[in-house]
């Protein structure tokens, strides 16, 4: 008699839940990953504008230049704040998916719990059925040898 969880086919949907759950988890993080970048690139292009420009203001410089300069650093301002709104947007949902991979871990676990706990019944059980059927042979085997003895 081999054991068989009743409730596997919950167990293996709530296993795909987590699995689910976790690849989003992973596809949301590796987004934020990619929008930080995006606002590493930013900042670094502010700064290589700003050194071009004390290079430039070295070597003197037009009003002009200083213009395009300064509305290029408002323009890179604008991105680089914009990005900060999209970065925190994912943040928010990597901390929703986070949660929500907890709660389809947690109802996995006790779908495991109560598996592992019918398991050890199942043993349990069958380890009782064992011991009474040798007690019904060691019974039969005394029996057999207390008619034997009276004859």
């Amino acid at each position: 008699m081999s054991f068989q969880f009743r409730y596997q086919r919950i167990l293996d949907v709530r296993e795909m839940e987590e699995d689910r759950e976790k690849a989003e988890f992973g596809r949301i993080q590796q987004r934020l990953i990619q929008e930080k970048r995006k606002l590493e690139e930013l900042q670094s292009r502010m700064q290589q504008m700003f050194s071009s420009f004390r290079e430039r203001q070295k070597k003197s410089q037009s009003v002009q230049d200083f213009l395009q300069t300064r509305e290029y650093a408002a323009m890179l301002e604008n991105k680089m704040s914009a990005q900060q709104q999209e970065i925190k947007k994912w943040e928010k949902k990597l901390e929703k998916q986070r949660e929500r991979l907890i709660e389809a871990s947690q109802n996995r676990q006790v779908m495991e719990n109560l598996k592992e706990r019918d398991i050890k019944e199942f043993k349990e059980d069958m380890r009782r059925q064992e011991l009474k059927e040798n007690n019904e042979i060691a019974n039969r085997q005394h029996h057999r040898k207390y008619r034997e003895g009276q004859r």
